[in-house]
């Protein structure tokens, strides 16, 4: 699930997807009405299931990179990214280096 908006907030949030998906649809039910190629798996690896090994995935019928697309983004690593260049974006021009 995903959604943008302007929410007013005094500092800057990067939201994680997964913990938002288990607070917003900790039954499943939106995922498994939506993604039918992971309506069959349980509910603990249903909010992630990059994260489960490859023959329990199988053996519930998803094949990453098949029928269920491999993980695009790395919510770490763009999440880090993400607060450098805000860091970076809120230091005065000439500390930045800008003119």
């Amino acid at each position: 699930m995903s959604g943008t908006g302007f929410d007013h907030i005094p500092f800057f949030r990067i939201y994680n997807p997964v913990t938002q998906s288990h607070k917003f649809d900790s039954t499943g039910d939106y995922i498994r009405m939506w993604i039918p190629e992971l309506a069959k798996l349980p509910l603990s690896l249903l909010h992630a299931p990059w994260q489960a090994p490859r023959d329990v995935l199988e053996s519930f019928g998803v094949h990453l990179g098949d029928n269920y697309p491999l993980r695009i983004v790395h919510h770490e690593h763009a999440r880090q990214r993400a607060l450098n260049s805000y860091a970076e974006w809120k230091k005065p021009a000439t500390e930045s280096g800008s003119d």
